[in-house]
Formats: structure tokens, sequence, C-alpha cells
């Protein structure tokens, strides 16, 4: 039957398939969302052997940075240096926030 409307558990098949076709083509395209970046001075906090890369934005707020090997080692080697931090979420650390980096860059003052 053409036209026939089908139903899986009173919702239709249709509006389902919708749903997850819109889900689907809506990624963001590498663009982040707004409040994802945090400028600050690279810090290198705790004690050896358990030291954490952070930043401390210019409002004083300290965040813990997990990141990738390559990301953290270039921010470990720039301790002190301005930097810009893209990141896509925020979860609580032993020592404070944490920010999930996506991505650090270095800046001029």
């Amino acid at each position: 039957m053409i036209g026939k409307i089908i139903r899986v558990g009173g919702v239709s098949v249709g509006l389902c398939a919708s749903v997850v076709l819109m889900l689907a083509c809506s990624q963001t395209g590498g663009r982040e969302e707004a409040g994802s970046i945090v400028v600050g001075t690279i810090q290198i906090v705790g004690n050896e052997p358990f030291t954490r890369v952070a930043i401390e934005s210019a409002s004083g707020q300290t965040y813990i940075l997990k990141c990738q090997k390559e990301v953290e080692d270039l921010l470990r080697n720039n301790q002190g240096k301005l930097a810009r931090v893209h990141f896509r979420g925020t979860e609580r650390d032993s020592r404070g926030t944490a920010l999930s980096v996506l991505r650090a860059e270095l800046l001029t003052k």
C-alpha cells in the first residue's frame, strides 16, 4: 500500500527516520560552541612526579588541562607564557575544574 503510515510503538517510522537524519546532518563542522575558549598563563601544578598542566585565566581561575600528549608537551615546554585553549567541556578533577582540550595555541603579549 502506497502512502500508508507504518507505526512502531505509537511512533511513525517516517518521523523516526527524519529525526535520525537531522541528527546525523547536524554536526558542528569543526566549529566550537560559544564559551569554549580560555586565555591565560600556562602553569605546572602539583608535586613531582604527579604534576599537571594548567592554565590560569585573567580572572585568577586555574583550570587543569586534559589533553593529548603532543599538546601537553607543547604547553609544558612553554610554562609561564600566554596561551589560548579551545576545549569541549569541563569536569571535576581532584585538583579542581578540568578542561577537555581540543587544541591550544601560544600567544604573544
